[in-house]
């Protein structure tokens, strides 16, 4: 199955049952609280692996301590890192709080599972100089990129900014305002706050809105070649 086939493609392949049922209706009410895309994906891919595990003629009351251990066994079995079991530990408590709620069992089983320990690091960042040779060149011309002055503001207000590359990307004309140098974000969990733009990210926009080449009716800031809104996954078109 397709890393990227939404959540009912991705459960077609599985015959009918509760749990099937019961992990459906999770990602649809995900889908209605506004989690966003690559949250609801994850919840999909962690919950399709964990129903094939069971299999969908399980109930979800039949599925104690001792079988949240097994599958979590399974887990280490196939050599996944720390982070990506206490992910989809993370995943399967959520399932079952959201199973709690609506008495299809009587405890999260899942909240009984010991987590491994992931390895401290410190992340790697750049520092202000390769930043800076960085936003400065990344909108040259000579680079032979299709929409240099596009990607030149995602950098700058990305940077300056300080936006999540979700944020950015969910950006819409609506969203600006220029004269006060200010964008209105809408951030984890629908929270809206607002972020200064700066004067590098405020000159890069300008230039950039100034040749936007919108489809008709489209309000996102950044643009793809189709000239709708930009995805954080987007890659290049094909020749």
């Amino acid at each position: 199955m397709s890393i990227s086939a939404s959540p009912s493609e991705r459960f077609q392949r599985f015959g009918d049952g509760p749990l099937k049922e019961a992990i459906t209706g999770f990602l649809e009410d995900r889908a209605r609280l506004s989690a966003s895309t690559h949250t609801l994906r994850n919840y999909a891919i962690d919950l399709e692996q964990f129903l094939d595990f069971f299999t969908p003629a399980t109930a979800v009351s039949q599925l104690g301590v001792n079988e949240m251990r097994e599958w979590m066994a399974g887990l280490y079995d196939r050599k996944l890192t720390a982070v990506s079991i206490r992910r989809k530990v993370s995943s399967v408590r959520s399932f079952f709080h959201y199973c709690r709620q609506r008495n299809l069992c009587e405890k999260n089983s899942a909240k009984y599972l010991r987590l491994p320990k992931t390895p401290k690091k410190v992340p790697a960042v750049l520092d202000a100089e390769a930043v800076n040779f960085l936003v400065d060149n990344i909108g040259k011309a000579e680079l032979k990129r299709p929409f240099p002055k596009r990607d030149r503001a995602i950098f700058e207000v990305l940077y300056g900014c300080g936006l999540r590359v979700s944020e950015l990307v969910g950006l819409s004309l609506k969203d600006l305002d220029l004269e006060e140098r200010w964008l209105r974000v809408m951030g984890k969990g629908s929270k809206e706050r607002m972020a200064p733009i700066g004067h590098s990210a405020l000159d890069a926009l300008k230039t950039y809105l100034a040749e936007r080449k919108a489809e008709a009716g489209e309000q996102a800031v950044f643009l793809n070649y189709k000239g709708t809104r930009i995805s954080s996954r987007a890659r290049k078109p094909a020749a």
